[in-house]
């Protein structure tokens, strides 16, 4: 469930785009987001609610 990025791409960019690409573009109702090298500090202030 996380993603498969190239080394030095910002990971907290790529969950950003996923939100608008998944509610705006998709019409999801819900994303869920699981990336072991995404720590839950570097989403603070985010659009994502974080649960370590």
């Amino acid at each position: 469930m996380g993603f498969l990025l190239e080394d030095g791409v910002d990971r907290r960019a790529a969950a950003e785009a996923l939100v608008w690409f998944a509610f705006n573009d998709l019409g999801c109702l819900h994303v869920e987001l699981n990336d072991r090298r995404l720590a839950p500090e570097q989403m603070t202030g985010s659009q994502y609610a974080v649960e370590p």
